[in-house]
Parts: C-alpha cells; structure tokens; sequence
C-alpha cells in the first residue's frame, strides 16, 4: 500500500557543523549531529556587515538581521564560511561546588 507523500516529510536537516545528518538540536535550537550537539554558532555576519541573530521557528532555523529581516540558515552559513572552519564554541561548564559532610558516630543511624 503506498501513502501519499505529506508537504515536509521528505525533509533531512543536516549538521552545519560537519554536513552529517542532524538527529537533535543544540540549545540555539540549530539542527546538529549528536557529537556537535552542545555547540554553539557564535559571529555570524550578514551580507550588509551587521551581526545575525539565530532564531528556531516552525520551519527550522533561521536568522534575524537588524537591518535586513530575516535571513535563510542556509544562507547565513554561506555567507560565513569562516565560522565553520574555526572550532566551534561549547556551552561554558560551570563546575560544581563539592560539598564535605562530618558524620559522628553517634549520628550514624540519621543518615542510614
């Protein structure tokens, strides 16, 4: 039995940072592979030299320009090829404060 084909179902996303199939999003909400999957894209320039603002829409990602409007994803890596040459920023760790706890004999039962 052959269903017809729905508007977007054909629609493969793949990674801009490797061109490898994009399986989940990176907090941009930028479709990435599982291993670029916590990086960022940081410095995207448009056409007319302002900085770009990477937006996730119902259709994908996209990107906002302050004098242009929107702006093509696709377009916008294209435009920025340098960016994806450079290793990509990670999402900074913040490392967490490690806590000592001092137990007496006597309190042994209250904590097990």
């Amino acid at each position: 039995m052959h269903f017809r084909k729905r508007y977007g179902e054909s629609r493969m996303d793949s990674c801009p940072f490797c061109g490898k199939p994009a399986t989940s999003k990176n907090p941009q909400g930028v479709p990435a592979c599982i291993a670029h999957r916590k990086l960022m894209l940081d410095g995207l320039r448009c056409a007319c030299g302002s900085f770009l603002e990477v937006m996730a829409g119902k259709w994908g990602a996209y990107c906002r320009c302050p004098k242009c409007g929107n702006v093509n994803f696709k377009r916008a890596v294209e435009m920025n090829p340098q960016l994806l040459k450079q290793p990509a920023t990670e999402q900074p760790k913040v490392p967490e404060k490690k806590k000592e706890i001092v137990i007496r004999s006597d309190e042994l039962h209250l904590y097990y």
